[in-house]
């Protein structure tokens, strides 16, 4: 482990220590990335404010699944944690935040299962309503 001396002469350089990412966020990725890939990611086309913010970006559905499966632990606003709606309580939720086109996005999805027979959905993709805190980063 680098000393204190050793850490600040790293950060002059222009290095930045970086906190390592909670497991719980690498395997909610790595389940959604498997769900991304076995065709069990599904969206909710119902909330009007990530309809709204996929046409103001010109992207399809298909690009949106396609860019969440390209999100990294850093980009987590919190831990996973258990699904608050109580039909849904197996399921894990997680929230992160990216930047498309300029444009910081909030996303929100949910995950279970395993790498086998993930299943996920993306409950939330719209432009961020507040500023985007990166606790991981």
């Amino acid at each position: 482990m680098p000393s204190r001396g050793q850490t600040a002469a790293a950060n002059d350089l222009g290095w930045k220590e970086r906190q390592v990412a909670p497991h719980e966020i690498v395997l909610f990725l790595h389940l959604v990335r498997m769900a991304s890939e076995q065709g069990r990611m599904t969206y909710r086309r119902d909330r009007a404010k990530n309809r709204s913010t996929l046409e103001t970006l010109g992207w399809t559905v298909s690009a949106m699944l396609e860019h969440v499966t390209t999100i990294s632990p850093e980009q987590a606003l919190c831990l996973p944690r258990k699904n608050r709606h109580p039909d849904f309580g197996w399921e894990r939720t997680c929230e992160f935040g990216t930047r498309v086109h300029g444009k910081d996005i909030y996303v929100k999805m949910t995950v279970f299962g395993d790498e086998h027979q993930a299943r996920g959905c993306v409950l939330s993709f719209h432009f961020a309503e507040k500023p985007l805190v990166f606790p991981f980063a």
